[in-house]
């Protein structure tokens, strides 16, 4: 819990600063370097936790139905939504499936509707922020499945709270899934939209 508090408060520090700060190419300069960092040492720790070929074969294998799940389950989310608030279920699925690309789903729906462009923008920002809070929690009965919580953040921003608490295991399986579903996303969404 100590852990929770400690990744609460310091995002909500991040997002004040980000918002005080005006220099922003100089902070998101600094934050791709450290992601790049963060992700070549959690590639390190994965090999040295994981010297088996089979294993990663089978984590590959566990990645590609953890990245169906959890589509199954974002359109799912997205159509129960959808079906509970307006007549509408193709904005909803569409917002659901951007699966925490944010930078993705909220401007590609602002193209059609100022409205659905926030919503996709910050329901999938939420999902990112919502993993780093949720996920140290499951990560001790559920590391595996829990990965679904942060969709496609799991290859990237989310991956370190992963590799934390869910070990080499989720860790390899996150960036896979992660992958995967950054791959999907520019094609279910635009799909979704596109329907009658």
């Amino acid at each position: 819990m100590k852990h929770v508090a400690i990744v609460t408060a310091l995002f909500t520090t991040g997002v004040i600063v980000g918002f005080l700060n005006e220099s922003i190419g100089v902070v998101s300069f600094a934050l791709n370097a450290f992601l790049y960092l963060l992700i070549f040492i959690i590639g390190v720790l994965v090999v040295l936790e994981v010297r088996s070929v089979k294993f990663i074969a089978s984590s590959l294998g566990l990645a590609l139905r953890l990245a169906a799940s959890t589509v199954v389950g974002s359109a799912l989310g997205g159509a129960i939504v959808g079906a509970l608030i307006e007549g509408s279920l193709k904005p909803y699925l569409a917002v659901a499936l951007g699966m925490g690309w944010y930078t993705f789903t909220g401007p590609f729906l602002s193209i059609t509707n100022n409205y659905w462009g926030l919503l996709g923008f910050t329901s999938n920002v939420l999902r990112e922020a919502a993993t780093f809070i949720i996920y140290p929690l499951l990560a001790k009965n559920l590391a595996i499945e829990a990965i679904s919580i942060g969709g496609a953040t799991t290859m990237d921003t989310t991956l370190p709270v992963i590799a934390r608490y869910g070990g080499g295991e989720a860790a390899l399986t996150a960036l896979v899934h992660g992958f995967i579903l950054t791959l999907l996303i520019p094609i279910l969404v635009p799909l979704v939209m596109e329907l009658p």
